[in-house]
């Protein structure tokens, strides 16, 4: 994974100062599909997938025990077997978590996954005309082309239509989409604000070279204008 980084971290200088080429544009997709697959929210989602199925398992096996004990004859010791089996699952309930062994193998496949997906992407490297880029513990972030009440909730690499955003440095970061994209573009600050909110969705913690001031959507009007100008600015100039 080292060996991803550096490539990751090299390709964003020459990104920065050349542009998108194709080469760089693979070496950062390897780095950025390791990233995705490392977030917090993405190991926090695959342990409740884990922790579902084993407890629907756990849960099917006290039950069937549970019946068994309450199925006659009944001995004196039933009732305190009852007791002890209930307590025994659900202090397995509150200690469950996916072990490593099993969690970094489905890592893998997913970061193989996210792979295939970012590359099926069309790329953009955009620049701030006079504002800045943040970035986060998790910078990806994934937003519909379409303005929706539904906003960020239940997106992925694969959903479309979306935009991937992932900023690289204050000045630029990069816009993925399965429509056609431009190589380069430069954004006001509105369409910066919107790419920074997609970066904020997904964070736990936030990073920015100089103290910005809160750009959050929290008027649905505002948003509904930055969706318009991401597709008449960027996707249908393409």
């Amino acid at each position: 994974m080292g060996s991803y980084e550096q490539l990751g971290v090299e390709s964003i200088h020459k990104i920065e100062k050349k542009g998108i080429d194709e080469k760089s544009l693979s070496d950062l997709i390897n780095w950025l599909a390791l990233l995705f697959t490392r977030s917090n929210s993405m190991k926090r989602n695959l342990n409740e997938s884990f922790k579902s199925l084993e407890l629907i398992k756990a849960e099917r096996n006290y039950r069937q025990k549970l019946k068994e004990l309450q199925t006659p004859p009944f001995d004196e010791y039933s009732p305190t077997k009852m007791i002890e089996l209930t307590k025994e699952f659900n202090e397995y309930k509150s200690q469950l978590n996916t072990p490593n062994s099993e969690l970094i193998p489905i890592l893998i496949k997913s970061a193989d996954k996210a792979i295939s997906l970012l590359r099926a992407r069309n790329w953009m490297l955009v620049e701030a005309d006079s504002s800045q880029f943040i970035t986060s513990n998790n910078p990806f972030g994934i937003f519909p082309t379409f303005f929706s009440k539904t906003h960020f909730k239940y997106l992925g690499l694969g959903t479309y239509p979306t935009i991937v955003t992932f900023p690289l440095t204050p000045k630029f970061a990069l816009l993925g989409s399965f429509s056609p994209l431009p190589t380069f573009n430069k954004v006001d600050p509105l369409i910066v604000d919107g790419i920074n909110y997609s970066t904020f969705c997904n964070a736990d913690t936030i990073y920015s070279r100089d103290e910005i001031i809160p750009f959050f959507f929290t008027n649905g009007i505002y948003l509904q204008e930055f969706h318009r100008l991401l597709s008449t600015r960027l996707i249908s100039n393409s």
